[in-house]
Parts: structure tokens; C-alpha cells; sequence
């Protein structure tokens, strides 16, 4: 056999051998069930995002993370504890059978928005947006608790 036939299948050999060695493991812990959205607990109201100027306000909470994010999935709501899970839905079009919605998931990290405003949630600029354009400001949504 020649040394070249001979180095190509060793070096075939090390790089199987390097695969197995540093192939990703799977993650143990996570919940592989999905979640269970609670339908009693379903809100429709106002929903609005919070200005710029707040980004990285502190004063609200004893978490570590800044309370108002610009780039987190978080909200802030009177109705809600802090911490909860929130699904909420803004229905974009609906003509008879046909409904087009959009959704996102945030994490409740404040409370707000204040009553007099008529708003029931305030999302981070990064959560509204994956719902409507930001220049709209305010919209129509459902929230449901997320179990």
C-alpha cells in the first residue's frame, strides 16, 4: 500500500475521531412539553412601548438586569405579577374566516402602565415591534398568561 492511501486513511480516521470527540451534546434540564396558555386569564385592552428615554432604569426592580430594555421581550403591567409570562397577540387583519395575528411572548419586569393613560401593557420597544411598526405607538391587543 502506498503512503499516501495510508495517510489519507489515517487522517480520516482523526477526523472521525475529532467529530464523535467535540459533537455538541444534547442539553439535559430543559422541558421538552409545551406550555399551556391558561384561556381564563385572556385581556384584551391597549397595548403601547415605553420611550428610549428609560432604557436602563433600574428604580423598578431588584433584578439584576436593567428593568426597561430596549433588546429583551419584557413588559410592564398592573394586572400581572412580576416575573409572569405573558402571550401577547395583536391581530393585524381579519375579514371573515381569514386572521392574520402576530404574537410574541415578554416577561412581566415592572409594574405599569399608570390607569389614567387607558393602556393595560407596555412592551419594550423590541417586543412591540415584532407586532407592529414603532411609529404606530399604541394597538390592540389580547394577553393570556403563560403557564
Amino acid at each position: 500500500m502506498s503512503k499516501t492511501k495510508i495517510a489519507i486513511g489515517v487522517g480520516v480516521i482523526v477526523l472521525a475521531i475529532a467529530t464523535i470527540a467535540f459533537w455538541p451534546k444534547p442539553i439535559t434540564g430543559l422541558e421538552t412539553e409545551t406550555e399551556e396558555i391558561n384561556i381564563n386569564a385572556t385581556q384584551t385592552g391597549i397595548g403601547s412601548w415605553y420611550d428610549y428615554a428609560l432604557v436602563g432604569d433600574q428604580k423598578c426592580t431588584p433584578e439584576r438586569e436593567p428593568c426597561y430594555s430596549k433588546l429583551n421581550d419584557t413588559c410592564a403591567s398592573r394586572d400581572h405579577q412580576k416575573g409572569t409570562i405573558l402571550f401577547v397577540t395583536h391581530k393585524v387583519y381579519s375579514d371573515g374566516p381569514l386572521s392574520v395575528s402576530r404574537w410574541v411572548r415578554c416577561r412581566v419586569n415592572d409594574y405599569g402602565p399608570e390607569e389614567w393613560t387607558g393602556r393595560m401593557i407596555d412592551l419594550s420597544s423590541h417586543a412591540f415591534a415584532q407586532l407592529a411598526p414603532l411609529d404606530i405607538g399604541v394597538i390592540n391587543v389580547t394577553v393570556e398568561v403563560v403557564k
